[in-house]
């Protein structure tokens, strides 16, 4: 096509035609610098790599896996015990003993022999490793009628621990924070009722911690409104930990990477996740009720 318009423009300048021919020759000068182009960006665009979704879809998939490992091994851990707990009868007499047990007082764990001695002191059992974590349930911590303030009417502080251990089927009620998680690594909340009017679960400077289908909502939503910081899930400075299945009041990442927030429910009048400084989490299944 380009090469007849140019025989056109050749055979119109021989003839030496008028001022219409001229237009003529404009014409077809704009018609082929149009087409040159267009040909030009048509062959950039066709050398551009485009952009795939492969990369994601690589981290998503390892996501899952690390995911899906870490809870079969939970799940195995807590097969095991249970039939250690067939084979010994005084082990199930003690185990019997320690359920429902109520606090009205803050719990507060410091350490790792902190932590150790509370779980032997109450008759569970483990011993702080991936094969065999501590592990505490039935536990009722009521700090709602505190006339204290601050960490004194919170239900349950954690700090400086990295032991595995796993906190499961037990009820917070507090007028502050419900659990507070400071510089903790592999501890898991499983199956928790939190009730707070600031925070339910404040994990700070911690990783590698699993949170799995716990249900944390505001003793009251109006007051709870009022409050400078109201959030069912705060994460601040805290890294690589999974957030799983939570059906919870609202969430809030402050400088917080690479966790996993999936399958979650934000049930809140205000806004459901919120992420600040906080970049590569993965963020899927959820949803926000308002």
């Amino acid at each position: 096509m380009q090469n007849k318009k140019i025989m056109i423009l050749g055979s119109i300048i021989k003839n030496n035609l008028d001022f219409a021919a001229v237009i003529v020759i404009f014409v077809i000068l704009i018609s082929l610098f149009t087409s040159t182009v267009a040909q030009s960006t048509k062959n950039e665009i066709e050398t551009f790599p485009p952009p795939t979704t492969e990369k994601l879809e690589k981290m998503m998939k390892d996501a899952m896996t690390k995911m899906k490992e870490q809870i079969i091994t939970h799940h195995k851990q807590i097969s095991t015990m249970k039939v250690q707990l067939k084979q010994n009868k005084s082990i199930i007499l003690h185990f019997d003993q320690a359920l429902n047990l109520q606090f009205n007082s803050t719990i507060i764990i410091d350490g790792n022999e902190e932590l150790a001695e509370f779980v032997q002191s109450h008759g569970w059992t483990g011993d702080g490793s991936v094969e065999n974590p501590y592990v505490m349930e039935n536990l009722q911590v009521n700090v709602s009628k505190a006339s204290k303030l601050f960490s004194h009417i919170v239900a349950l502080i954690i700090r400086n621990v990295d032991a595995h251990f796993i906190i499961r089927n037990s009820i917070f009620f507090s007028i502050y924070d419900g659990i507070i998680f400071e510089n903790v690594k592999n501890g898991v909340l499983e199956n928790n009722t939190i009730k707070f009017l600031r925070i339910g679960i404040n994990v700070t400077n911690s990783r590698e911690n699993i949170l799995l289908n716990n249900n944390i909502h505001s003793l009251n939503e109006t007051l709870t409104a009022t409050l400078l910081f109201p959030n069912g899930m705060y994460f601040q400075n805290s890294n690589d930990n999974q957030i799983i299945g939570n059906d919870v009041h609202q969430f809030f990442l402050m400088r917080s990477s690479n966790n996993m927030i999936a399958n979650n429910t934000a049930n809140s009048m205000f806004y459901g996740f919120k992420f600040i400084l906080s970049h590569g989490n993965m963020v899927m299944n959820n949803r926000a009720i308002n």
